[in-house]
């Protein structure tokens, strides 16, 4: 015991001694000083509750979830995010103009914005869902078809991939391209209307893009998932949505979008004008999760263009609602349901073993 209270009683001239002859960079002695701090308070949090725990006092083990969410704190806060935000994703006027002119549509940067970057400047993508589900990186693939699926929060690399897939883009409502400049190594396509130029790109407009949300007149039914991908790729009528299967719904009427409300990101309202029956069509990812009415009654979602949605519309003015929602309360129910079994059962079996112990003696 006496060596144990020596030791412990030189241990910070001992720290000390060792910090100052140690040749320590004087951007890294703070940093040097934190950790050992850090170290020395995890030695003295462990030896108090080993001492706790030799006293019987049980509720020592309580003293383990803080201590470790110190640590983990002093240990992640030199990485935390406390620079200005500009410094960290500085102001562009390509991106500044395409966040006025995207409104219900879709801009992709090539080479231009950075993996990770569209979340910040709140640009609507084709290639920043991750992880992508797989039909919508089936399409993904076929723009750049180099890209590991397991990257997908990403952009398209070059002009010649976006294209070489224009018709597959229209049908994903990409509408405005940001083209970085080290891409620029010949003339634009025609139907690119450049908007601004700046030193590090051009921002361009894509005449022969499709509405993200849009009208459908007619449907084209292919089955076969390869036969599908190949005739999205190659362009298909404008006016006609790629279905998976028959809808048995009747079609062939125009009709037009009349307003559209997405203030709420899990919520898709919509007003449709339709002279006749036909689809609209939402060309965000499918998902089962996500349930359509029309003025108020459900009815079935489509798979469209492999990958996207779309809502088989009668003939009038009609209200459609397309709405994301999760189990939420079962599943919470259930997880709770599980911890209190779990946490009865260790309590019945320390309770048991008291007993035992107690028997014995």
């Amino acid at each position: 015991r006496r060596m144990a209270q020596r030791v412990a009683m030189d241990a910070p001239e001992r720290v000390r001694s060792i910090v100052a002859v140690t040749p320590v960079p004087a951007p890294n002695r703070n940093g040097v000083m934190v950790g050992l701090a850090v170290l020395v308070a995890s030695l003295a949090a462990t030896a108090l509750i080993v001492w706790l725990a030799r006293q019987q006092r049980p509720w020592a083990i309580c003293l383990v979830a803080p201590i470790v969410a110190i640590e983990a704190l002093v240990l992640v806060l030199p990485y935390w995010h406390r620079s200005p935000d500009e410094l960290v994703y500085p102001p562009s006027p390509l991106v500044s103009r395409a966040v006025e002119l995207e409104g219900h549509d879709r801009v992709e940067g090539i080479a231009a914005v950075g993996r990770g970057a569209t979340s910040w400047y709140r640009l609507r993508t084709a290639t920043g869902y991750s992880p992508a589900p797989e039909e919508w990186a089936d399409l993904l693939t076929l723009v750049i078809p180099t890209m590991p699926r397991t990257q997908w929060t990403t952009e398209i690399a070059t002009v010649d991939q976006a294209v070489q897939q224009s018709a597959l883009l229209d049908r994903l409502g990409v509408r405005y391209l940001i083209v970085g400049a080290p891409t620029i190594t010949g003339p634009l396509p025609a139907e690119w209307t450049p908007i601004v130029e700046s030193p590090g790109g051009v921002l361009v407009e894509r005449s022969t893009a499709l509405s993200r949300i849009r009208w459908a007149s007619t449907s084209v039914v292919e089955p076969d998932r390869g036969a599908r991908l190949a005739l999205l790729s190659a362009g298909v009528d404008p006016s006609a949505v790629v279905l998976d299967e028959p809808s048995e719904a009747a079609e062939g009427g125009t009709g037009r979008i009349e307003s559209i409300d997405e203030a709420d990101s899990d919520v898709r309202r919509i007003s449709v004008h339709a002279d006749g029956p036909g689809y609209l069509v939402v060309a965000d990812s499918f998902d089962p999760w996500w349930t359509v009415t029309i003025d108020g009654r459900e009815v079935p979602l489509l798979r469209a263009d492999h990958a996207m949605m779309a809502v088989a519309v009668p003939a009038g003015d009609h209200r459609v609602e397309l709405r994301y929602t999760l189990p939420t309360l079962p599943v919470v129910l259930s997880v709770v349901a599980v911890v209190l079994v779990a946490a009865i059962a260790v309590a019945d079996i320390a309770v048991a073993r008291r007993r035992r112990g107690r028997a014995r003696t």
